[in-house]
């Protein structure tokens, strides 16, 4: 990536290096087109990406907040009822998988002895 001032705020609007490929971060006609960011310093210093590190502390901040209301869904399952409920999905969408493979392995056995049928094969007879 290109290691000036514009090229992480560039970058996070979609925009990359310019096609000469000197290394400089250019505004792109696309980069103008999801917002101003030439000649923006965007807080960089030192080519350290600010902006992104920012970026990154909303993420985690997101995280940990579903991991808080995760734990607190948790706390309240007395019941269990979503353990019950996490049991009976899993258990259903094994049967349903169980079923798709079967599907597939007598669409597959159909496809094999139209195969040999097709090329004057007799049952048995054909070695695959």
């Amino acid at each position: 990536m290109c290691q000036n001032k514009q090229s992480c705020c560039c970058s996070s609007k979609g925009c990359g290096c310019n096609s000469s490929g000197s290394g400089n971060c250019g505004c792109q006609s696309s980069c103008s087109s999801k917002g101003s960011c030439c000649g923006d310093n965007c807080g960089h210093k030192n080519g350290d990406c600010a902006q992104k590190f920012l970026e990154l502390a909303d993420q985690a901040w997101i995280e940990v907040l579903k991991e808080k209301i995760k734990d607190d869904i948790r706390a309240n399952d007395t019941d269990k009822k979503l353990d019950a409920l996490a049991k009976l999905i899993s258990q259903t969408n094994h049967e349903k998988w169980k079923m798709i493979m079967a599907k597939n392995q007598e669409c597959s056995d159909f496809h094999e002895k139209l195969d040999d049928l097709m090329n004057g094969c007799s049952s048995g007879q054909c070695k695959h």
